[in-house]
């Protein structure tokens, strides 16, 4: 689980008593995208397990961000920072040879450039159940997606 999810969990977002969480993601808006690329592995195990609501958020997420234009070292950083290995800005900085400002300045630009994506599509939130236990939920597993958009 990542932190911003863990720290959904602490603020109360239990909706009941067998370790069963809702989080939102706004994709109108630049914290909203920022949290969803941060936990999208979570929600792409789901597509493995035939959520195909789990399937469409991905892909709208992986259209937005072709059709977001980034230029190359918004790629790069963004490829770095919310890819795979999830680097922390100070070290995609280092790789890129650039200062952590520049890498944040360019990740503000990617961000910014996904959210108007979304905007222009009147996209507004996507919902998921997330159950810290997996033998909790109903299908027990983790980032099982409850509502879209």
């Amino acid at each position: 689980m990542t932190i911003q999810l863990m720290k959904e969990i602490e603020e109360g977002k239990k909706i009941s008593n067998n370790k069963q969480f809702r989080v939102s993601y706004s994709l109108d808006d630049i914290k909203g995208v920022r949290r969803l690329l941060k936990d999208r592995f979570i929600i792409s195990n789901r597509r493995y397990k035939g959520d195909t609501r789990a399937s469409d958020i991905l892909l709208d997420l992986n259209t937005a961000i072709e059709q977001a234009d980034l230029t190359k070292r918004q790629t790069q950083t963004f490829i770095l920072v919310y890819g795979y290995r999830q680097f922390p800005q100070q070290q995609a900085s280092e790789i890129l040879g650039i200062s952590q400002k520049q890498v944040s300045s360019h990740l503000q630009g990617a961000l910014t450039k996904i959210t108007q994506v979304y905007k222009g599509w009147n996209y507004n939130e996507v919902e998921i159940k997330i159950c810290s236990d997996h033998n909790s939920c109903e299908h027990g597993w983790e980032g099982d997606v409850v509502e879209s958009y």
